[in-house]
């Protein structure tokens, strides 16, 4: 929320990977995490290293934005979510947050269900291009008829 303010952004990202790449990530999902963070860094106009962090501040006009108008067939919330931001005009920044190392379990995304998901997302986005940017102003309160 610091970042927020201090940056005027109405998107920050919390990056796990500020650092430097994930080291306990395979090479296929890595190459899919890569290529998704250079598309939404193009989309955004800001370098984005994790754009499928869930780690998120949404707010000002963009918050608005998105409740009114954000599609409910989009596969989901993360590197949609920053290239309708970008294309809108909204400025994204990103942040890094510390993370601590997996204690027990496994990631549940697999190196094959990574490149689909890379694959389905760009397809997404493609479709996207053709929407308007959805940039309106809600007008009336919920007590309004």
């Amino acid at each position: 929320l610091e970042a927020m303010h201090d940056s005027e952004a109405e998107l920050v990202i919390g990056s796990r990977f500020t650092a430097g790449h994930p080291h306990d990530v395979g090479l296929g999902r890595r190459l899919a995490m890569t290529q998704l963070a250079r598309t939404a860094s193009r989309e955004t106009g800001t370098h984005i290293t994790d754009a499928t962090s869930g780690f998120r501040a949404i707010g000002g006009r963009l918050l608005g934005s998105f409740a009114a108008n954000y599609p409910s067939e989009y596969l989901s919330d993360t590197v949609e979510a920053l290239a309708r931001a970008g294309r809108a005009g909204h400025k994204v920044a990103e942040v890094e947050v510390r993370m601590r190392p997996r204690l027990s379990g496994m990631s549940s995304a697999s190196t094959v269900g990574s490149m689909w998901y890379t694959f389905r997302v760009m397809a997404a986005l493609r479709v996207q291009s053709y929407r308007p940017s959805g940039r309106r102003v809600v007008e009336h309160t919920l007590w309004e008829s």
